[in-house]
């Protein structure tokens, strides 16, 4: 017995229970009929066989330009996250009811083809592959009701979650899906991408320096030492003496930030969350927040982010501090030589 027939008798005796509290004490569960159980037996092998179902593939929305969703994508470059949207579509004439699995695993297995060639999941992807392939799933299911004829926006997936990095080449993705553990598979339309190299990124300009400012210190004299409550926040500005306009790209605060924070001369870590933060956004540029119109002109001094020292290493404790920092303007971009030192107390 599957387990869409166990979720049709834990309905019916639930419905049967309410019942009983509602009505009488004495009212006795109603099991499913002879009726109710071919019903259950013809959507069990409709799901077996689903030749009524549509399946359509498009591109997912993307930071770095306006594209509608499409089976053709504008390139994607290394480190992007590359993500598409599949929608579901069933003809029969009636309304159809069922329960779908909650893991990706036992549900889809995508193809993706780079020049002609089919790639392999990745090792941690194919363990799980293997495992759902020898027995069902024993996690929930989640009820979906397709109407007739209309098309229905199902999941989304990351290839990262799938396959290692995508290098630069020419790639043909379709997705296939199941709706019964040991049904038969409906695949979807095919999406050509291309995946092209980051260009190199340009040195920093000489003249580019960086310096931290307490954010309610700005436009006051420096002071040698300041001292500040524990959440202050901390102003990055650049400064731009040189004769060319510096573009800024990256504007992601933990991709873009180096700080170095000592405690009574003593370096201070990171806390774990942003630790594991900033090692992802380094070795996933597609995750990194970019603007097109940041930009410092020539021979001015601009604010440009504030740092939380609490967000990256937790609650400042009373003490002598010095923080110095380094930024890069650019994905895969150099960093700036390391400002000037920042010296600050934090008293009880």
């Amino acid at each position: 017995m599957n387990r869409v027939f166990h979720l049709f008798i834990l309905t019916l005796v639930f419905a049967a229970a309410v019942a009983a509290q509602d009505k009488t004490p004495d009212s006795e569960v109603q099991y499913p009929t002879e009726a109710q159980l071919a019903a259950n037996k013809w959507l069990e092998e409709l799901l077996k066989h689903p030749t009524f179902i549509t399946l359509r593939l498009v591109s997912g929305p993307r930071r770095s330009i306006r594209e509608d969703p499409t089976d053709a994508p504008a390139p994607y470059l290394v480190g992007d996250l590359i993500g598409f949207q599949l929608f579901v579509t069933q003809s029969l004439p009636e309304v159809l009811k069922f329960g779908t699995q909650m893991s990706a695993y036992y549900e889809y297995r995508p193809e993706l083809y780079k020049n002609g060639n089919l790639l392999p999941f990745s090792a941690h992807t194919s363990k799980h592959v293997d495992y759902a392939e020898k027995e069902p799933s024993s996690m929930s299911e989640r009820p979906v009701s397709l109407i007739s004829g209309k098309e229905y926006p199902w999941t989304t997936l990351s290839l990262d979650d799938w396959y290692d990095r995508l290098g630069p080449g020419h790639y043909q993705l379709s997705i296939k899906k199941r709706f019964s553990w040991d049904g038969d598979w409906v695949q979807s339309n095919a999406v050509l991408f291309d995946v092209q190299p980051r260009k190199v990124a340009a040195p920093i300009l000489n003249g580019i320096t960086i310096e931290m400012v307490p954010e309610n210190f700005q436009g006051q004299p420096k002071q040698k030492v300041y001292r500040l409550n524990a959440d202050t926040f901390i102003t990055v500005v650049v400064l731009n003496s040189s004769n060319g306009q510096l573009n800024i790209p990256v504007i992601d605060l933990y991709y873009g930030n180096r700080p170095q924070l000592f405690k009574d001369a003593v370096m201070l870590p990171y806390k774990e969350d942003i630790k594991k933060l900033v090692s992802y956004k380094d070795e996933n540029p597609g995750s990194v927040e970019t603007s097109l119109s940041l930009s410092v002109e020539a021979k001015t001094r601009s604010p440009l982010m504030n740092l939380n020292l609490n967000d990256w290493y937790g609650p400042l404790q009373p003490g002598h501090y010095k923080l110095i920092n380094q930024r890069r303007f650019e994905i895969d971009g150099p960093w700036t030589a390391e400002s000037t030192e920042l010296w600050f107390d934090i008293f009880r």
